[in-house]
């Protein structure tokens, strides 16, 4: 196991937290229903490629990497706190 220095970084060694836990759960848990509701009610985000496919990249009616980034946080978020 490797073990990274610390204590030289005054950021690193705080023991105070920078927002207090229940705000922190309060704004991931709006962060969340902001992702899992998120629209593209205009078609802005719509990427319109030159061999005829459009890709969603905003809402759910299509998939993309940033989607999968999303759920990957989610998934960590939720095995952390379960």
């Amino acid at each position: 196991m490797t073990v990274f220095p610390v204590k030289h970084s005054k950021l690193l060694c705080q023991p105070e937290h920078l927002l207090p836990r229940s705000e922190l759960v309060q704004l991931i848990q709006k962060l969340t229903q902001n992702l899992v509701n998120i629209t593209d009610e205009t078609g802005e985000f719509l990427l319109r490629l030159d061999d005829g496919r459009v890709i969603d990249t905003k809402g759910w009616a299509g998939w993309e990497w940033t989607h999968g980034i999303g759920l990957y946080g989610m998934l960590h978020y939720y095995q952390q706190t379960r």
